[in-house]
């Protein structure tokens, strides 16, 4: 399956668009996610039509076989594929969840229980995906942020989600929760995912609760991710990572939903920065100002990382070229979590 030939050929043609300015950097991002949804909807259609041809269907929680139609399989994109926002070397973060009977044994003369085909068929689909070929591969796949991690079973029901999502994830993967979308899959699938989203976005937080989490959270990242002292000292930058920087402006997008969507649950309809501050501003929650100061500097940021992607060049660039949008990041970040920004 040459699913990287094909979607080289797509970027390319983004690239090419990107390198002479003709699109604004949230048009390229829209680009590169349609792009990859549509490998990965393919590469779905073609794993499942194999592994039913192995096995036969599995056994819907209905009672049913499942179909092509409504396999019973959803891709969740978690990261910035769920918040709209791929870059040229972005992974994507996938989280795979089902909606079959998984003790129910398969409809083929080579039948299998129902968690054994889920499992084959996410095994078959990261083949598609990860298969080194003469074109390259057609992306990185990281499933880190599944239940219980590394640590976790590869594709789990939506109710082990949603039980997951309510009584064992940490704050941080609530944050991580606010980036994800459903791509694709059967439609009951990914309406479940939407549901539940919603509902642990919305769970009752307190203010200090959230803002203390998310900063522990930040110094955390920062200080494994960061620039290092010499680095400072050498007048470097890291877009990314580093106080004043994209992770900062991100994380002032989650501690609005998380902290906010209880009162107010149409925050928790985007999963891309970029509307969840016009929400927050829309809805009278930060001024609107500090919203679009915000959303101006992250793009400004985003379209630097893609120019440095396209050229292959790290994210560590000259302090002083930033002070500006910097200073005014970090400014922000004191003025909406009441704490200095984590490394000045």
């Amino acid at each position: 399956m040459c699913c990287d030939c094909s979607r080289k050929n797509q970027v390319l043609a983004v690239a090419a668009s990107d390198v002479l300015a003709e699109r604004p950097i949230m048009k390229v991002s829209d680009s590169l996610t349609y792009i990859a949804e549509v490998v990965l909807e393919a590469a779905l259609e073609r794993a499942f039509a194999e592994i039913v041809n192995r096995y036969g269907y599995p056994i819907g929680q209905d009672g049913d076989p499942v179909t092509e139609a409504d396999c019973g399989f959803a891709i969740i994109g978690y990261g910035k594929l769920g918040g709209l926002e791929l870059s040229y070397s972005s992974d994507l973060d996938l989280v795979f969840l089902h909606k079959i009977k998984e003790q129910g044994m398969t409809t083929g003369e080579k039948s299998v229980s129902g968690m054994k085909f889920a499992a084959r068929l996410v095994q078959k689909l990261m083949n598609y995906l990860n298969t080194q070929t003469r074109d390259g591969r057609a992306y990185e796949i990281d499933m880190r942020l599944r239940p219980s991690g590394n640590a976790g079973m590869m594709v789990v029901s939506c109710h082990a989600f949603e039980t997951y999502q309510m009584d064992k994830a940490w704050s941080w993967e609530h944050q991580a929760l606010v980036r994800a979308r459903a791509i694709c899959g059967d439609r009951r699938v990914t309406a479940r995912f939407c549901d539940i989203r919603r509902d642990v976005l919305a769970l009752p937080r307190t203010l200090e609760q959230v803002r203390s989490e998310v900063t522990s959270m930040r110094i955390k990242m920062q200080k494994h991710l960061g620039t290092s002292q010499w680095q400072q000292q050498a007048g470097k930058f890291q877009l990314k990572q580093d106080a004043g920087g994209i992770v900062d402006i991100e994380f002032l997008a989650q501690f609005a939903v998380l902290a906010y969507s209880h009162e107010h649950p149409s925050l928790t309809k985007w999963s891309d920065n970029v509307r969840i501050f016009e929400e927050v501003a829309s809805l009278g929650i930060w001024e609107e100002q500090v919203c679009q100061a915000l959303t101006d500097a992250y793009l400004r940021i985003r379209a630097a990382t893609h120019q440095l992607a396209l050229s292959e060049q790290s994210l560590l660039v000259d302090e002083s070229l930033w002070q500006e949008t910097r200073a005014l990041v970090q400014a922000q970040w004191q003025h909406l979590m009441g704490v200095k920004s984590v490394k000045e």
